[in-house]
């Protein structure tokens, strides 16, 4: 998947779907306010009737909305004065409505909504974030028709942000290249979760932790029995005993900061 900052007029972007976020009680946003009249009144009518509230997390596909050029209007509740939480919410529900519409290309408008606690770069992570999660799919496993079956869940492929303003393209921009790395590594640590015992062995985790060596910055310091026990490990080698596979203390070190920056361990 391909999430960038974009900046294409919203009334005629050729997209599969354009993401907007509705307020409950107040003003709307101005994406919201362009395309509201672009389809004279559609999303004030919508509001009215109570198909859409603008609670946080609530959500309207509307399939071909006249006066645009999208196929598919999608509605997101953002509440009146969101925080982190509140934006959450959202970014989590436009993401699943974009996986369950069936949308290949998208066009979301979120990131200009003024959050409490989030400026530009963190409202882009969140919602980058959620949608590259929203995305994820363990196949490995799976038969060429499992792969396809799961394929057909989420096909989007390309999302185009709106950042709001010019002034916010750097922060936007670099919220979505935080969301990328953070994603990326949450689909590998889930990746290995999921894989049986039989194959995410101790010596398969440390293979993998070599090559996360290899392609990152990263210092990777792998312990086998024998210096384990020479380092006193009685308790975590006990647990191996049990097995035929022999045990691994995997150190992974990144030295990104300043010589006097404390270390974080976990």
């Amino acid at each position: 998947m391909k999430i960038q900052l974009s900046s294409p007029d919203m009334l005629d972007a050729r997209t599969d779907c354009l993401v907007v976020g509705v307020r409950e009680n107040a003003q709307q946003p101005q994406s919201t306010r362009r395309i509201d009249k672009a389809t004279k009144g559609l999303i004030d009518s919508l509001m009215r009737s109570g198909d859409i509230d603008g609670r946080p997390g609530s959500a309207l596909m509307v399939p071909s909305p006249a006066g645009i050029e999208a196929k598919r209007l999608l509605l997101v509740g953002v509440g009146d004065k969101p925080d982190v939480d509140d934006f959450a919410n959202a970014t989590r529900a436009a993401a699943r409505q974009l996986c369950s519409s069936r949308s290949v290309s998208a066009v979301v408008a979120l990131t200009e909504v003024a959050v409490s606690g989030a400026d530009p770069r963190a409202r882009a992570r969140m919602l980058s974030q959620a949608i590259e999660e929203a995305g994820y799919r363990f196949n490995q496993l799976k038969s060429a028709e499992g792969k396809e079956a799961a394929r057909r869940e989420c096909t989007v492929k390309r999302v185009s942000l709106l950042g709001g303003s010019t002034k916010n393209d750097t922060s936007v921009r670099k919220g979505i290249q935080e969301a990328r790395a953070i994603a990326h590594g949450m689909s590998l640590a889930k990746d290995l979760g999921n894989l049986p015992g039989n194959i995410c062995t101790p010596s398969y985790l440390a293979n993998q932790a070599k090559k996360l060596g290899k392609s990152h910055k990263l210092k990777v310091n792998v312990l086998d029995e024998a210096k384990m026990k020479a380092l006193g490990m009685g308790a975590l080698l006990s647990v191996s005993r049990g097995s035929r596979e022999p045990a691994r203390l995997i150190i992974m070190e990144h030295q990104g900061g300043r010589r006097s920056d404390p270390p974080a361990v976990l």
